[in-house]
Protein backbone atom coordinates (compact mmCIF):
# COMPACT_ATOMS: atom_id res chain seq x y z
CA UNK A 1 0.00 0.00 0.00
CA UNK A 2 1.47 3.26 -1.01
CA UNK A 3 2.71 5.66 1.83
CA UNK A 4 -0.44 7.93 2.78
CA UNK A 5 1.80 10.79 2.40
CA UNK A 6 3.38 10.47 -0.41
CA UNK A 7 0.27 10.09 -1.65
CA UNK A 8 -1.26 13.03 -1.13
CA UNK A 9 1.74 14.55 -2.13
CA UNK A 10 1.06 13.03 -5.75
CA UNK A 11 -2.63 13.96 -5.86
CA UNK A 12 -1.47 17.26 -5.14
CA UNK A 13 1.47 17.68 -7.95
CA UNK A 14 -1.52 16.39 -10.24
CA UNK A 15 -3.90 18.88 -8.91
CA UNK A 16 -1.22 21.88 -9.43
CA UNK A 17 -0.36 20.71 -12.69
CA UNK A 18 -3.95 20.27 -14.15
CA UNK A 19 -4.52 24.14 -13.04
CA UNK A 20 -1.34 25.08 -14.27
CA UNK A 21 -2.06 24.08 -18.32
CA UNK A 22 -5.78 25.58 -17.54
CA UNK A 23 -3.56 28.93 -16.81
CA UNK A 24 -1.47 28.50 -19.61
CA UNK A 25 -4.79 27.74 -21.98
CA UNK A 26 -6.54 30.83 -20.50
CA UNK A 27 -3.93 33.21 -21.63
CA UNK A 28 -3.15 31.06 -24.28
CA UNK A 29 0.50 32.86 -24.49
CA UNK A 30 2.27 35.35 -22.41
CA UNK A 31 1.28 38.21 -24.74
CA UNK A 32 4.46 39.52 -26.45
CA UNK A 33 4.59 43.22 -27.55
CA UNK A 34 5.96 43.57 -31.43
CA UNK A 35 8.86 45.83 -29.68
CA UNK A 36 10.17 42.86 -27.53
CA UNK A 37 8.34 43.03 -24.48
CA UNK A 38 6.85 40.14 -22.41
CA UNK A 39 4.99 40.05 -19.15
CA UNK A 40 6.67 38.03 -16.54
CA UNK A 41 5.92 38.45 -12.91
CA UNK A 42 6.65 35.12 -10.76
CA UNK A 43 6.60 34.74 -6.85
CA UNK A 44 7.05 33.02 -4.59
CA UNK A 45 4.81 32.40 -1.08
CA UNK A 46 4.46 31.47 2.25
CA UNK A 47 1.62 30.51 4.66
CA UNK A 48 2.71 32.33 7.89
CA UNK A 49 6.21 30.94 7.97
CA UNK A 50 4.78 27.41 6.65
CA UNK A 51 6.72 26.93 3.17
CA UNK A 52 4.05 26.00 0.22
CA UNK A 53 4.53 22.68 -1.81
CA UNK A 54 6.35 23.21 -4.70
CA UNK A 55 3.43 22.61 -7.04
CA UNK A 56 1.45 25.26 -5.36
CA UNK A 57 3.86 27.97 -5.31
CA UNK A 58 4.11 27.19 -9.01
CA UNK A 59 0.21 27.26 -9.57
CA UNK A 60 0.04 30.64 -7.94
CA UNK A 61 2.72 32.25 -10.17
CA UNK A 62 1.42 30.57 -13.17
CA UNK A 63 -2.17 32.02 -12.62
CA UNK A 64 -1.01 35.42 -11.72
CA UNK A 65 1.14 35.56 -15.08
CA UNK A 66 -1.69 34.19 -17.19
CA UNK A 67 -3.99 36.90 -15.30
CA UNK A 68 -1.29 39.81 -15.71
CA UNK A 69 -1.30 38.70 -19.20
CA UNK A 70 -5.17 38.54 -19.75
CA UNK A 71 -5.24 41.65 -17.95
CA UNK A 72 -3.38 43.67 -20.43
CA UNK A 73 -5.59 42.64 -23.26
CA UNK A 74 -8.68 43.97 -21.73
CA UNK A 75 -9.73 40.77 -20.83
CA UNK A 76 -10.82 41.73 -17.44
CA UNK A 77 -13.35 38.85 -15.99
CA UNK A 78 -10.60 36.42 -17.36
CA UNK A 79 -7.94 37.83 -15.51
CA UNK A 80 -10.38 38.65 -12.08
CA UNK A 81 -10.76 34.62 -12.17
CA UNK A 82 -7.09 33.60 -12.18
CA UNK A 83 -6.20 35.97 -9.58
CA UNK A 84 -8.85 35.17 -7.24
CA UNK A 85 -7.96 31.49 -7.85
CA UNK A 86 -4.61 32.47 -7.00
CA UNK A 87 -5.38 34.45 -3.70
CA UNK A 88 -7.80 31.69 -2.75
CA UNK A 89 -5.36 28.88 -3.13
CA UNK A 90 -3.07 31.54 -0.66
CA UNK A 91 -4.99 33.33 1.13
CA UNK A 92 -1.90 34.87 3.15
CA UNK A 93 0.46 35.50 0.28
CA UNK A 94 0.96 39.81 -0.10
CA UNK A 95 2.07 39.37 -3.77
CA UNK A 96 -1.39 37.26 -4.89
CA UNK A 97 -3.70 39.75 -2.92
CA UNK A 98 -1.41 42.97 -4.43
CA UNK A 99 -1.92 41.55 -7.79
CA UNK A 100 -5.64 41.20 -7.76
CA UNK A 101 -5.70 44.92 -6.43
CA UNK A 102 -3.86 45.86 -10.07
CA UNK A 103 -6.74 44.22 -11.76
CA UNK A 104 -9.17 45.98 -9.71
CA UNK A 105 -7.80 49.44 -9.94
CA UNK A 106 -7.30 49.06 -14.08
CA UNK A 107 -11.02 47.34 -14.17
CA UNK A 108 -12.15 51.02 -12.33
CA UNK A 109 -13.32 49.00 -9.19
CA UNK A 110 -11.07 51.53 -7.01
CA UNK A 111 -12.73 51.40 -3.51
CA UNK A 112 -12.30 47.33 -3.98
CA UNK A 113 -8.41 47.71 -5.30
CA UNK A 114 -7.96 50.30 -2.18
CA UNK A 115 -9.41 47.28 0.21
CA UNK A 116 -7.56 44.76 -1.32
CA UNK A 117 -4.13 46.62 -1.40
CA UNK A 118 -3.98 47.46 2.40
CA UNK A 119 -5.28 44.05 2.92
CA UNK A 120 -1.66 43.13 1.21
CA UNK A 121 0.18 45.96 3.25
CA UNK A 122 -1.11 43.88 6.13
CA UNK A 123 0.37 41.04 4.82
CA UNK A 124 3.50 42.17 4.02
CA UNK A 125 4.81 45.79 4.60
CA UNK A 126 7.12 45.70 2.00
CA UNK A 127 4.70 45.15 -1.36
CA UNK A 128 6.20 47.42 -3.85
CA UNK A 129 2.93 48.74 -5.22
CA UNK A 130 0.96 49.44 -2.63
CA UNK A 131 1.29 53.11 -1.58
CA UNK A 132 2.11 54.06 -4.98
CA UNK A 133 -1.37 52.77 -6.84
CA UNK A 134 -3.09 53.85 -3.64
CA UNK A 135 -2.09 57.57 -4.35
CA UNK A 136 -3.66 56.97 -8.04
CA UNK A 137 -6.86 55.57 -6.74
CA UNK A 138 -7.30 58.43 -4.09
CA UNK A 139 -6.53 60.86 -7.04
CA UNK A 140 -9.27 59.03 -9.54
CA UNK A 141 -11.71 58.78 -6.38
CA UNK A 142 -11.82 62.41 -5.97
CA UNK A 143 -9.53 62.76 -2.98
CA UNK A 144 -6.18 63.62 -3.76
CA UNK A 145 -5.71 65.03 -0.41
CA UNK A 146 -5.46 61.42 1.26
CA UNK A 147 -3.04 60.57 -1.77
CA UNK A 148 -0.14 63.27 0.19
CA UNK A 149 0.59 60.72 3.08
CA UNK A 150 0.61 57.73 0.78
CA UNK A 151 2.94 59.08 -1.32
CA UNK A 152 5.28 59.69 1.66
CA UNK A 153 5.35 55.92 2.00
CA UNK A 154 6.48 55.19 -1.52
CA UNK A 155 9.91 53.34 -0.78
CA UNK A 156 11.46 54.42 -3.67
CA UNK A 157 12.02 58.65 -3.31
CA UNK A 158 12.37 58.96 -7.06
CA UNK A 159 9.12 58.01 -7.74
CA UNK A 160 7.63 60.29 -5.74
CA UNK A 161 7.87 63.71 -7.73
CA UNK A 162 6.06 61.38 -10.91
CA UNK A 163 3.01 60.99 -7.91
CA UNK A 164 3.51 64.50 -6.57
CA UNK A 165 2.48 66.11 -10.11
CA UNK A 166 -0.63 63.66 -10.25
CA UNK A 167 -1.90 64.62 -6.89
CA UNK A 168 -1.07 68.72 -7.20
CA UNK A 169 -2.72 68.86 -10.23
CA UNK A 170 -6.12 67.32 -8.72
CA UNK A 171 -5.99 69.50 -5.91
CA UNK A 172 -5.31 72.53 -8.03
CA UNK A 173 -1.68 73.20 -7.79
CA UNK A 174 -0.50 73.59 -11.02
CA UNK A 175 2.58 75.49 -9.83
CA UNK A 176 3.97 72.35 -7.53
CA UNK A 177 2.73 70.09 -10.21
CA UNK A 178 4.82 71.58 -12.80
CA UNK A 179 7.90 72.01 -10.51
CA UNK A 180 7.27 68.29 -9.50
CA UNK A 181 6.98 67.14 -12.97
CA UNK A 182 10.09 69.17 -14.24
CA UNK A 183 12.31 67.22 -11.19
CA UNK A 184 11.20 63.91 -12.50
CA UNK A 185 11.90 64.43 -16.31
CA UNK A 186 15.08 66.16 -15.42
CA UNK A 187 15.82 62.48 -13.68
CA UNK A 188 14.25 60.14 -15.71
CA UNK A 189 13.73 61.31 -18.91
CA UNK A 190 15.78 58.14 -20.37
CA UNK A 191 14.17 55.81 -18.61
CA UNK A 192 10.48 56.75 -17.16
CA UNK A 193 8.70 58.35 -20.60
CA UNK A 194 6.14 56.19 -20.04
CA UNK A 195 5.02 57.80 -16.61
CA UNK A 196 5.73 61.28 -17.52
CA UNK A 197 3.31 60.19 -20.22
CA UNK A 198 0.44 59.19 -17.93
CA UNK A 199 1.52 62.77 -15.66
CA UNK A 200 0.43 64.85 -19.19
CA UNK A 201 -2.13 62.76 -20.26
CA UNK A 202 -3.63 62.91 -16.49
CA UNK A 203 -3.20 66.98 -16.88
CA UNK A 204 -5.30 66.83 -20.21
CA UNK A 205 -2.33 67.81 -22.28
CA UNK A 206 -2.27 65.32 -24.83
CA UNK A 207 0.22 66.51 -27.18
CA UNK A 208 2.72 66.28 -24.71
CA UNK A 209 1.19 62.76 -24.12
CA UNK A 210 1.61 60.91 -27.22
CA UNK A 211 4.68 62.28 -27.79
CA UNK A 212 5.93 60.80 -24.27
CA UNK A 213 4.09 57.55 -25.59
CA UNK A 214 6.34 57.89 -28.51
CA UNK A 215 9.55 58.61 -26.66
CA UNK A 216 8.35 55.33 -24.57
CA UNK A 217 8.09 52.91 -27.31
CA UNK A 218 11.94 53.99 -28.49
CA UNK A 219 13.17 53.85 -25.26
CA UNK A 220 11.16 49.94 -24.81
CA UNK A 221 9.71 51.05 -21.75
CA UNK A 222 7.90 48.16 -20.37
CA UNK A 223 5.14 50.15 -18.79
CA UNK A 224 3.49 50.37 -22.38
CA UNK A 225 2.39 47.04 -21.58
CA UNK A 226 -0.18 49.05 -19.59
CA UNK A 227 -1.00 51.31 -22.57
CA UNK A 228 -4.55 49.55 -23.05
CA UNK A 229 -5.81 49.89 -19.45
CA UNK A 230 -4.17 52.48 -17.57
CA UNK A 231 -6.98 54.68 -15.73
CA UNK A 232 -4.37 57.70 -16.20
CA UNK A 233 -4.79 57.85 -20.05
CA UNK A 234 -8.28 57.29 -20.05
CA UNK A 235 -8.27 61.18 -21.93
CA UNK A 236 -6.17 59.65 -24.56
CA UNK A 237 -9.16 57.28 -25.24
CA UNK A 238 -11.39 60.11 -27.53
CA UNK A 239 -8.28 60.91 -29.27
CA UNK A 240 -7.54 58.77 -32.68
CA UNK A 241 -3.58 59.16 -32.01
CA UNK A 242 -4.62 56.17 -29.02
CA UNK A 243 -6.18 53.54 -31.43
CA UNK A 244 -3.05 53.86 -33.62
CA UNK A 245 -0.71 53.88 -30.63
CA UNK A 246 -2.38 50.41 -29.47
CA UNK A 247 -1.86 48.88 -33.30
CA UNK A 248 1.65 50.21 -32.83
CA UNK A 249 1.94 47.94 -29.83
CA UNK A 250 0.07 45.18 -31.15
CA UNK A 251 -2.68 45.75 -28.83
CA UNK A 252 -6.37 44.88 -29.40
CA UNK A 253 -7.75 47.90 -29.70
Amino acid sequence: MQDPERRGHRDGRLQANKHVKQAHQSARIRYTLRSGFHIVKTTGGTLRGIKLSRPFVILCSHLRTAAGSAAMLGRFDEALRLKRRAFDLDPLNADSCESLAETEFFMGQLDQAAADFKKALKLNSDVVAAHMVLSQIYVLLGRPQDALPEIELVRYPSIRPYLYAIAYYALGRQKESDTALSEFIAKNHTSMAYQIAEVYAFRNQLDEAFEWLERAYAQRDSGLIFTKVDPLLNNLHGDPRFAAFLKKLNLPT
